[in-house]
């Protein structure tokens, strides 16, 4: 969805305010990663203390939702109509083509690395911030409270995409960028130097410094590259969020 969403909302503006644009789009998104693991933790709550018959009706129950959500995105892309936005340029010859062209692009390889890395950072952290704020002689919180509290570190990302979308225009993107991109590193280390209860808040802290990097990243992108590649440029991109599986797998 996402590989046809992003290239269609830089579509229907003017170039400068895509980043904004797809700020705005990426805090719906990250609203889906504040809500999911509340409700995993309140319908799946004391799992692994229930009975085998109560576990299969936690997730009966899980997977039904989300069966009838998608089922509603599918009748609301049906009944609304969208503009038409498709350009009338001809498309290069073919997909091998557009590949080669891309491939010899230094700004685009480098971005698709940047947020391979992005991701793969972002959902790493996510993850051992519950593993922290869980350790007995660290964060001192049970697993349950500790999957509630991860929410914070995405609903960070969400409010900090959605102010930028809003503001974006206002704002320096060169500079911002370099300090969304520091101010984690500077949370870690300063975390990993602490040690104790105050890192685990200064790991969710981070979900908000480093929230616009991706839409940034993909705007710029989007900006930069010829219409006729935008499909496949989106699409990569967009497959480079495979660091987010890649990175924590190395980093375990």
């Amino acid at each position: 969805m996402q590989v046809v969403a992003n290239p269609y909302l830089a579509s229907l503006g003017s170039a400068e305010s895509v980043p904004g644009r797809l700020s705005l789009a990426s805090s719906i998104n990250s609203l889906g990663t504040v809500v999911a693991p509340l409700s995993a933790a309140l319908v799946l709550g004391g799992f692994y203390q229930q009975s085998t018959g109560e576990q299969s009706g936690g997730l009966t129950m899980l997977y039904l939702v989300l069966l009838l959500f998608i089922t509603g995105l599918l009748l609301m892309a049906n009944l609304v109509k969208l503009p038409d936005v498709r350009s009338a340029q001809v498309r290069a010859p073919s997909l091998g083509e557009e590949g080669r062209r891309l491939v010899k692009d230094r700004f685009f390889l480098l971005s698709v690395l940047a947020i391979f890395c992005y991701v793969g950072a972002e959902v790493a952290i996510g993850v051992n911030a519950v593993v922290y704020m869980s350790d007995p002689e660290l964060g001192r919180l049970s697993l349950k409270q500790a999957a509630s509290l991860i929410a914070l570190y995405w609903a960070g990302a969400m409010l900090g995409r959605l102010a930028y979308g809003l503001w974006s225009h206002r704002l320096n993107i060169s500079g911002l960028l370099m300090f969304c991109t520091a101010s984690p590193i500077l949370l870690i280390l300063l975390a990993m130097l602490l040690a104790n209860e105050t890192s685990a808040w200064l790991f969710l802290l981070i979900g908000l410094t480093n929230s616009i990097i991706y839409p940034v990243i993909y705007s710029m992108v989007i900006n930069h590259v010829d219409k006729q590649l935008m499909p496949m440029a989106s699409a990569i991109l967009i497959m480079a969020g495979l660091g987010g599986a890649v990175i924590p797998f190395l980093q375990a």
